[in-house]
């Protein structure tokens, strides 16, 4: 999958419009930096719960980078972090290697939305 087919383009193309009809670049920038923080702290933490066998943790940060994935149209991503929000609660023990496919997943989605974001 390559990194522009990461995103769903309607998503990517309601951020790019937004900032047309408000006459103010840079949103798709800003929404991608800010996805990337707070998706690193996210994953930060989510490695130190899954690594203290912290279940409703693991649940509820896959849970909020889920929907931070899906409002960017990153489906992978938001299916990725379901899986891991399912196997917390169902204790499934699959969770680092869960983990691992959402930190992956991350990182391409990180650079596609960067690679959007030069090309927006």
């Amino acid at each position: 999958m390559s990194e522009l087919e990461r995103l769903d383009p309607a998503v990517i193309g309601q951020l790019l419009e937004l900032e047309e009809t408000l006459g103010q670049p840079g949103i798709l920038a800003d929404t991608a930096a800010d996805f990337d923080n707070h998706g690193r702290t996210r994953l930060a933490e989510l490695r130190d719960a899954v690594a203290g066998g912290n279940g409703p943790e693991v649940k509820r940060l896959a849970h909020t980078l889920k929907g931070s994935a899906g409002a960017l149209g990153a489906r992978r991503l938001h299916h990725l972090c379901g899986q891991l929000e399912a196997s917390a609660s169902q204790d499934r023990g699959s969770g680092n290697a869960l983990l691992a496919a959402v930190i992956s997943e991350f990182e391409a989605v990180v650079a596609a939305l960067a690679l959007q974001s030069s090309a927006g």
